[in-house]
């Protein structure tokens, strides 16, 4: 019996030994395949030389950038780390787990590794469409938690974000950390190409603001084109391009619109910058299609570059998430991260009114002066407005601004609240939205979209509305 017992306690015991061995050799298998796994998906080193690339230089570079956009879709994309721990892997991450405890080290936390990353996507989505204050607030809250070449990223591109939005003390400190903390690597290079910039001083001759934009200084560069009285085309174009790439999106989209229509190349490029915008910077369909057909009148090759690359660009992908919006983003960020303190939306910022220079005196004779033209009726089709406490407004126009909307009638004005309203509705005619028809008679408002119905629905975000009307 004795002998039986020793025998069934040794069996008992290689078997214990033998489920430990084989749960720890599984989730030493599966951390591995997941951190190889995070390697290919994260693409760091991409974006890395990138970003590196974008600083470099404020020419405009239209087949470049658009490459650039298209490899920017396949840095920190992807829905899933692979497969999840299955039983013995979760039993591995126990026993390991259990060693690391009795050791005094830190425990493995895969599901919060995974929430981690989230955020870090988000935080990334949000720099690419220039949201760059949000974008700035998520780096800066979950740095504490990060570590190795995630605490790079967010240090490296928190410390951009400060750089594009003039914070030059801010964006020193993050950027020397990244050249201290990680000597030698792709983080390093980029950090040190932004410092470059932040030390280099302004050339013999040249304007405060033309070397602050030609250094990608683009806050100053927007102050100091601002302050002007008056500024050429291509003046214009660059407060335009300040403007955007420091997140003032409606006031570069409004500026560009102008110029659009101005003289080459200021208005080939002002149409370019809205393609991109449309199509990679969440400027949405108004903003798309309006610079979509201005390319058609010029004929203008970019259009077909900008549809390849439609193609080319992978789709956005989150961690267990489906609502990719930038303010998708924002609104999930505010509801179940309290402790990231997004800053509160601006009011639609106006574009700064600057005059043109005017021609030399020789040629001023010579341009004819355009008669007159006669006025135009701008209310010719009524909307019905229906808001959520059950009235029904009738109005000619919907001027929105911020989260406030003006419902404009010949007699009157009705002020509302942009979230109050449920639909927009023409009782003859197709709805124009920023002077851009989108070829339907109603559109419905649903979490901060307004969605076109029909055959192709379509959402366009409420933040891009200004105005809409009907003809």
């Amino acid at each position: 019996m004795k002998r039986g017992g020793i025998v069934l306690l040794f069996v008992s015991l290689a078997l214990i030994w033998g489920l430990v061995f084989t749960s720890v050799w599984k989730v030493t298998g599966f951390l591995l395949r997941l951190d190889v796994r995070r390697q290919q998906l994260l693409n760091y080193e991409l974006s890395s030389r990138l970003l590196a690339e974008k600083v470099r230089s404020t020419e405009e570079d239209f087949d470049r950038e658009v490459e650039g956009h298209v490899l920017e879709t396949t840095v920190l994309n992807f829905a899933s780390l692979g497969s999840s721990p299955g039983l013995w892997e979760t039993g591995g991450i126990a026993l390991v787990n259990g060693v690391r405890l009795v050791s005094g080290k830190g425990i493995l936390h895969v599901s919060d590794d995974e929430s981690t990353l989230r955020l870090l996507q988000y935080a990334f989505a949000l720099e690419r469409t220039k949201k760059l204050k949000e974008a700035e607030a998520v780096f800066e809250t979950i740095r504490p938690s990060l570590k190795d070449e995630n605490l790079a990223f967010a240090l490296l591109h928190g410390g951009y974000c400060k750089f594009l939005l003039g914070e030059d003390d801010k964006a020193r400190d993050s950027l020397t950390k990244v050249v201290e903390q990680y000597p030698g690597t792709h983080f390093a290079a980029s950090a040190r190409t932004l410092l470059a910039l932040l030390n280099t001083k302004r050339e013999d001759g040249e304007s405060a603001a033309d070397s602050a934009y030609r250094l990608g200084r683009y806050a100053m560069a927007a102050r100091e084109y601002s302050s002007m009285k008056s500024l050429t085309d291509r003046q214009q174009f660059k407060l335009a391009r300040s403007l955007e790439e420091t997140g003032k999106m409606p006031a570069a989209v409004e500026l560009y619109r102008k110029l659009a229509s101005g003289a080459d190349p200021v208005r080939k490029d002002s149409i370019r910058r809205l393609l991109i915008l449309g199509t990679f910077l969440g400027g949405g369909e108004p903003v798309r299609s309006f610079a979509t057909e201005k390319a058609k009148e010029n004929s203008d090759p970019a259009l077909q570059k900008i549809e390849e690359a439609r193609t080319l660009a992978e789709a956005p992908k989150f961690l267990g998430r489906k609502n990719v919006t930038p303010e998708g983003i924002v609104a999930e960020l505010k509801r179940e991260n309290p402790a990231i303190r997004i800053p509160e939306e601006e009011a639609r910022e106006e574009p700064p009114k600057v005059e043109s220079k005017e021609p030399p005196a020789e040629k001023r004779a010579q341009i004819a002066k355009p008669a007159p033209a006669a006025p135009t009726p701008i209310f010719r089709i009524p909307l019905i407005v229906r808001l959520s406490d059950g009235r029904a407004i009738s109005c000619n126009q919907v001027r929105i601004h911020g989260s406030s909307a003006r419902l404009i009638r010949q007699s009157a004005t009705v002020e509302t609240e942009v979230r109050s309203i449920l639909s927009i509705e023409s009782t003859d005619g197709y709805l124009t939205v920023n002077d851009s028809g989108i070829g339907t008679r109603r559109i419905d408002q649903e979490e901060n979209f307004f969605i076109v119905s029909g055959a192709r629905r379509a959402y366009i975000p409420t933040s891009s509305l200004q105005i809409v009307e009907a003809r």
